[in-house]
């Protein structure tokens, strides 16, 4: 896709709309070449049906595309079951399949925001386990309301102790100044 070093409103609505014709040109292109022309084509008709005529989005369409029923995922590979006498996907096998915590010896953790925690077991059985969990109670609703208030009164004085400060500092080095300035005269 080109760039375009002026900016859309000094265009005329003509160039404006070849511009759009174009880049959505281009991402269509881009589609066909990624997912093929029939699913482009079918995930397009599907949309316009839907929409009635109304224009579909390129993030929508590639969207539609991605989740089409049919579509394999990565890894997936469908295969006849002659039991249930149907098409099935090897990853449904895969993704059911738990883990048997009763053969052998392995390992559990756990790491929460609040609780960490690692056993070891054989056969089920835990042979070691460590726990530890944070807890945090909080304020209580009258420390809070105390500090917001103390906060609160603060809050209108706050810069008084900085200017005060800098404010005597500043008499300090104007009185010094005019002690000396004296001192040069007499």
């Amino acid at each position: 896709m080109y760039q375009i070093n002026e900016r859309l409103d000094t265009f005329s609505g003509k160039e404006k709309d070849k511009i759009k014709d174009s880049e959505s040109a281009t991402k269509l292109r881009t589609l066909i070449s990624k997912y093929g022309k029939a699913k482009v084509a079918a995930a397009t008709k599907e949309a316009e049906s839907e929409k009635r005529g109304k224009k579909i989005t390129y993030r929508e369409l590639r969207h539609r595309i991605e989740n089409a029923k049919g579509r394999l995922k990565k890894g997936e590979v469908k295969k006849w079951d002659k039991e249930k006498g149907r098409w099935v996907s090897n990853k449904e096998e895969d993704v059911n399949e738990e883990p048997n915590w009763n053969d052998g010896a392995n390992v559990r953790f756990h790491v929460g925001p609040n609780k960490k925690s690692v056993s070891l077991n054989y056969n089920g059985t835990p042979i070691y386990k460590k726990e530890t969990t944070k807890t945090y109670t909080g304020r209580s609703p009258k420390t809070a309301v105390d500090q917001a208030l103390i906060g609160f009164k603060n809050k209108g004085t706050e810069h008084i102790g900085r200017n005060y400060v800098a404010r005597k500092n500043k008499e300090k080095e104007m009185l010094t100044a005019k002690k000396d300035s004296k001192k040069e005269y007499s």
